[in-house]
C-alpha cells in the first residue's frame, strides 16, 4: 500500500510518468541491492550498520510524510485522529505480535 501511495503521491500533483517512474524505482533500489548480498550470505557488520544506518534515514523521512498522505486520503477532516491512532497502533501491533510469536514458540 505504501509503494502504490508513494506512487500515487508523485503523481497526482505532476502529471508525470517520469516522476512516478523515478519515485517507483527508488522505492525498490534498496532491497534490489540488498536482498541479493543478504541472500548469498555475506552480511559483515559493517553491511549491518550500513543498511541500518539507511534504514534510519529512511523512516526519518518516511515517517513525517505519512501524516500529510492521511489528510489527504480521509474525506470527513473530523476522522483524521481516528485514523492516525488506527495506524498507530497497528504499527504498534505489527511489531509486538511477531516477536511475541517467535517467544511463544521457543
Amino acid at each position: 500500500m505504501q509503494s502504490v501511495a508513494s506512487v500515487w503521491l508523485a503523481y497526482r500533483p505532476t502529471g508525470s510518468i517520469s516522476a512516478t517512474g523515478t519515485i517507483g524505482f527508488l522505492s525498490m533500489a534498496p532491497p534490489t541491492v540488498s536482498t541479493p548480498i543478504a541472500a548469498a550470505g555475506h552480511i559483515t557488520i559493517t553491511l549491518l550498520a550500513i543498511f541500518g544506518s539507511t534504514q534510519g534515514v529512511s523512516n526519518s523521512i518516511k515517517v513525517p510524510t505519512r501524516r500529510p498522505l492521511f489528510v489527504q486520503l480521509i474525506d470527513d477532516k473530523n476522522d483524521l485522529p481516528n485514523t492516525i491512532a488506527l495506524k498507530t497502533n497497528a504499527a504498534t501491533w505489527s511489531t509486538f505480535i511477531p516477536r511475541f510469536l517467535s517467544v511463544a514458540r521457543r
